[in-house]
Order: structure tokens, then sequence, then C-alpha cells
């Protein structure tokens, strides 16, 4: 079974969803993610939460075009946590046809985010879609020690961790760490770049929002995190790049799926890249 390889919205956030779905088809990916609900107290720049008939539509678009709607975001978790609040959202999701939903830890109160987090799953289960636990260094839930013990205690198999690559290393965490999880707890990756060397800890949220850098033009061990993980799990390129946010969607797509595309395959089948090399 080939790894299903993903563009997250953020990667190209001007793209409307059928731009992105078109874009994706065009340059080899073989998913999208869909931002169909806004991170919170931020505007909403698709209005598609509530749509079910244009959630519909993005569906037929990305399936006369050979694409998976994997992942719908952001479904954060915040103190005031309401899971009706978020059902406009899931509903919108489901009829995109996506897999997952993207949820970053918002409340440090752990026993009220494991429950908001659980109400969430349950709600999702319906629908078949996984709840991806996202922990971030600049949020509450920060690590992915912090993840991987309010994921047991949520108990519910479709609520599972979403390792973005760039937040593992902010975080202080290793490949060493991610290869010593179950495998059915981790949801899919967030795959990008970045330096080995950590920023100052007041930019570290700008780094993620906007400077972050494609496979293989940093120095992160992203061979090794997928390396270690299931090579069947689905990767989504989560990279508004440092130096192209002034270029078009197109031309940000087109770059995106030239460094990932060969750099994920290579890593997947490194006999088939060696012997290209050689060639």
């Amino acid at each position: 079974m080939a790894r299903l390889v993903c563009i997250s919205h953020l990667t190209a956030l001007e793209a409307s969803p059928e731009e992105l779905i078109d874009l994706a088809a065009e340059f080899g990916f073989g998913g999208v993610g869909i931002r169909n609900r806004p991170p919170q107290h931020t505007a909403h720049r698709w209005p598609i939460s509530g749509d079910l008939k244009r959630s519909q539509q993005i569906a037929e678009r990305a399936r006369s075009c050979g694409i998976t709607v994997f992942e719908g975001e952001t479904f954060s978790i915040w103190p005031d946590f309401s899971v009706e609040a978020m059902m406009a959202g899931l509903e919108s999701a489901a009829a995109m046809g996506a897999r997952a939903i993207v949820s970053a830890g918002i409340d440090d109160e752990e026993d009220r985010l494991v429950d908001s987090y659980r109400q969430l799953a349950e709600a999702a289960q319906p629908f078949g879609i996984v709840v991806g636990i996202e922990f971030m260094p600049f949020q509450k839930l920060r690590t992915l020690e912090q993840a991987r013990r309010v994921q047991a205690r949520i108990g519910m198999d479709n609520a599972r961790i979403l390792i973005d690559a760039l937040h593992l290393s902010r975080s202080g965490g290793s490949v060493e760490e991610v290869a010593r999880l179950q495998p059915r707890t981790v949801a899919y990756v967030h795959l990008c770049d970045a330096p080995a060397k950590l920023p100052p800890a007041s930019e570290i949220a700008a780094e993620a929002r906007a400077t972050r850098l494609y496979p293989g033009e940093g120095e992160l061990d992203l061979a090794g995190l997928l390396g270690v993980l299931d090579p069947d799990l689905p990767v989504s390129l989560e990279a508004p790049h440092r130096d192209h946010g002034h270029l078009p969607p197109r031309e940000l797509v087109k770059r995106a799926a030239a460094a990932t595309l060969p750099f994920v395959a290579a890593v997947d089948h490194p006999a088939v890249a060696s012997t290209r090399q050689k060639n």
C-alpha cells in the first residue's frame, strides 16, 4: 500500500479549497487538508463550516481529480470547549470526505482537556473521523509526552496523536521518543523542515506559522522520523515557507511538490532512489 502524501491548507492558504485540490492533482499530491473551520479568534478566510452544499461540492471536486480530502481544521480545545459548537465543522468535514481533523490542546487543565477531547472523539466517531491531537510548544499541550498521556486517558481508538515534525523539534522531542509509541496511537504526520538550531522562545510560534522549510531544505531528521513510524502512515506537508510567502498558490504548490514528493519517495523506497541516482 502506497503512503498517502497530502498538502495542508496552511502551506498555500491563499488558495481556495477548490484551487488547492486542482493544484494538488496537477503536481502529484494524493490528498489535501482543508481549513474548513478557522482557529478561534481568527477570521474565516474560506467560510465552509456550516455550508454543507459547498462541502459536498468540494468532495465531488476532489473525487473528480483523484484527490483525497484527508484532514479538516481547526478543531482546537479551549477551556470553554463546547461540542455543540464543533458540530457544524464536523458535519462539513464529513461532507468533504475528511478522514481526520486537527485539534490542538489549548487548555492547561488536563482533566477538562481529556474530557473535552473525549467528547470531540465521540462526536467524530459516527463520521469515521479521527481526531488528531496536536501538541505545540507554544500552546498548553506542549510536548509529545503530554499528548501521549492525554491520548491514553481519552481511551478511544479515533483519538490519536498528530506529530508535527517542527513541533516535535521545538518542544524538545526526539525520533527515539516517537519510536517508543504504540503504532495505533499515531494518527499521521505533519511534515516540514527547519534549521536544527532552535529559535528564541518568543519566535517559535511565528516560525511555525510562517517560516518553515520544505523537506530536505533544513536539518530535521525527517527520514528518521518517518522511518520509525508505520510506512503506510499518511503525511501532510504543512510548510508555510520562509522565503516563498509572496508567491501565488500555483507556484507554492509546484515548489512544495518538487521538494516533498521525491523526498518521501526516497525515504519509502531507498533502493529505487539509489538506483536512480546511479543512473
